[in-house]
């Protein structure tokens, strides 16, 4: 038996007044998911306990490595762009954000409109910083995201113990963890000990020099005659000095794994834990779905177990969009499981369905709410689902489930 691992990113959700008092999953026309539903099994999953994770921490778990193992998504998001840093060297995740001043925040992520010539021009202009007594390097990744290394010119360690300047985000030890209520404004860096001062300091330094290069750009003059946000600061968060040190999937399962992905944190997680890589550009249209599915359906011939990876209705969470959050997940019910699931698929392969984290509409950021869980195929007893949703998959077969036991659930279904 083959797997398919789909991870529907933050589609988890909570009932809203404008869908009728269900969530964007129980409001949404999902055939495709529903008849799956009805063939499996279904239940809740908890992807981090008790946490309302970022992806970094949520996927980790979901391939079954424990968080306390984990060191930071700042390296797992240059690897996943290309950079390998060595230890003592610092990285962190960035939102290229808009601000008045360089302090009070308009938009953490600059209207989620940066072109790709304006991303050219930011990664050039922030790559010309000059930091006393240290050489960094910055590269812009996918929409307004981007990933800054920073290194001590007399290549002596950098500590990550320092606190994150996007106000959206609290550093709770190697990782960080959502606030659902944050004021808009650009933090100060923080050391959270002693030796981590020179990495706040560069941190800091960084940011101010970041805001009075970008502020200037010709770009950003265009931007504000056109009346959109400006692309003027940069907000760094989940510093790590190090990559995790973990076993390989395929070393640890002797099977091979490879993931569908198209941002730069995934595909770093994948790197890290010895899976293919196939990576896309970021797309939404029925085109990118079918693309996928066709992708997934080749895979599966040559690797046992396959990761897709679909963004699009965490970024509706986001946004606080909740009818947006429904028509994200029908075209990926139409589009993707609608060119993907046949009965001779499902003869061969066990197809989980869930997702990393829920990014509720109420919030617009993440949450430690349980997410739906679905494992369907024909090994698999009929539960009493008949709708792929928060409310049926609470009374499912599987119950609840813990994020880290998913990988050891799925690779001993595949011994069935």
């Amino acid at each position: 038996m083959k797997i398919l691992l789909v991870v529907l990113d933050g589609a988890g959700d909570r009932p809203v007044k404008t869908l009728a008092g269900m969530t964007p999953y129980e409001y949404a026309d999902t055939p495709h998911l529903d008849f799956l539903a009805s063939i499996g099994r279904v239940g809740l999953l908890h992807p981090v306990p008790g946490v309302a994770p970022e992806s970094d921490i949520a996927v980790m778990s979901l391939l079954g490595y424990p968080p306390e193992k984990y060191t930071g998504r700042g390296p797992l998001e240059a690897l996943g762009a290309g950079i390998r840093i060595r230890d003592g060297e610092l990285a962190l995740r960035c939102n290229i954000a808009s601000s008045k001043d360089g302090k009070k925040l308009l938009d953490r992520r600059a209207g989620r409109k940066i072109s790709r010539k304006e991303a050219r021009e930011i990664e050039s202009l922030l790559n010309k910083i000059k930091l006393p007594g240290f050489k960094l390097k910055f590269k812009m990744t996918a929409g307004h995201r981007g990933v800054l290394v920073i290194r001590r010119k007399d290549n002596k360690p950098l500590s990550d113990k320092i606190t994150n300047t996007d106000p959206a985000y609290d550093k709770k030890g190697h990782y960080s963890v959502a606030r659902s209520e944050y004021s808009m404004i650009v933090r100060k860096c923080k050391p959270l000990s002693k030796d981590a001062e020179p990495a706040a300091r560069a941190v800091n330094q960084f940011t101010e020099k970041a805001y009075r290069a970008l502020s200037r750009a010709r770009f950003n003059k265009e931007r504000e005659k056109r009346g959109i946000f400006p692309a003027n600061t940069v907000l760094c968060r989940d510093a790590g000095n190090k990559i995790p040190n973990v076993l390989p999937l395929t070393k640890k399962y002797g099977k091979k794994f490879m993931i569908i992905a198209d941002m730069p944190l995934e595909i770093g997680i994948a790197r890290l834990a010895g899976m293919k890589v196939k990576k896309l550009s970021p797309g939404e249209s029925a085109e990118a779905y079918k693309k996928r599915a066709v992708l997934a359906k080749q895979a599966l011939k040559e690797n046992d177990l396959v990761y897709v990876h679909l963004k699009g209705p965490d970024l509706y969470g986001h946004d606080s969009d909740c009818a947006g959050k429904a028509k994200s997940i029908e075209q990926i019910d139409k589009h993707f499981f609608g060119n993907l699931v046949t009965q001779t698929l499902l003869k061969k392969t066990i197809i989980a369905v869930t997702s990393d984290h829920s990014t509720p509409c109420k919030l617009g950021v993440h949450s430690a709410d349980p997410v739906p869980l679905m494992i369907a195929g024909s090994i698999t007893v009929p539960g009493p689902a008949r709708k792929f949703g928060e409310k049926a998959c609470s009374l499912g077969k599987l119950g609840r489930m813990r994020g880290i036991e998913l990988m050891p659930f799925l690779m001993g279904l595949n011994k069935i």
